[in-house]
């Protein structure tokens, strides 16, 4: 049977601070925080994964009810697993952000989610406020005396018209990552795109039915009870 112990990528540089059958922890020097949790149950994922307009819109209203905001959310592949590969944004009290990126990768009866943490150190707010003044200076912003805000500064990735308190602006653009190598937003982004090639499962998540989306998660498991072989043992 799958456990959290099946599903394995590179933590080098990383430090092991908690273990348990549902979730293992590390951190690092930079006090950013690395996770893998398992879920020994059906995912409650409400689309397939090839709806990628529900999948997002899924996530945009989760962290928007949680005072977040998406950056990014799409379907990849990491060693030839299935997964959402979501990155988004919440508040940090007092102030400052947290970026956090995670990939989920879903299964008929079990999910598996591993996540990375970066918190916004020092003096926060600096690479708004660089892009910001970059941009107004190119005249990209355009000032809206109706909104009282920048016309072109923030908005959701996918949805223009979606509004909310916090929204992906600009500066969280991947094009300027490389030049705030130190941001914790690079770190997550850089993280996302280099662990996937380094994900191992073994032959029991390898063996296990994907994840089909609700209805066939449904048929699958009642083809199951009634002995019959279900449809993606044909694959």
């Amino acid at each position: 049977m799958p456990s959290i112990d099946s599903l394995k990528f590179d933590t080098a540089g990383w430090t092991l601070k908690e273990t348990s059958s549902e979730v293992m922890c590390w951190t690092n020097p930079k006090a950013q925080v690395l996770s893998l949790h398992f879920f020994n149950k059906p995912p409650d994922i409400p689309c397939a994964l090839t709806d990628l307009d529900t999948l997002r819109a899924m996530y945009r209203l989760g962290l928007s009810q949680s005072g977040a905001a998406l950056i990014s959310g799409d379907v990849s592949s990491a060693n030839h697993l299935k997964c959402v590969k979501v990155v988004f944004k919440t508040p940090r009290q007092p102030r400052g952000m947290v970026y956090v990126g995670s990939l989920t990768f879903p299964f008929q009866e079990f999910s598996y989610v591993a996540k990375i943490q970066c918190v916004e150190p020092g003096s926060t707010g600096l690479r708004d406020a660089v892009v910001f003044q970059e941009l107004s200076q190119r005249g990209t912003l355009e000032f809206d005396n109706e909104t009282r805000s920048f016309r072109g500064w923030a908005a959701d990735p996918y949805d223009p018209t979606y509004k909310a308190p916090l929204l992906r602006n600009r500066s969280d653009d991947e094009q300027f990552d490389a030049s705030f190598p130190d941001h914790p937003l690079t770190d997550v982004r850089i993280w996302m795109n280099t662990m996937p090639s380094t994900v191992h499962a073994d032959e029991s998540v390898l063996a296990a039915a994907g994840f089909g989306g609700p209805e066939v998660q449904a048929a699958g498991r009642d083809e199951a009870a009634h002995g019959k072989k279900p449809w993606w043992r044909f694959w």
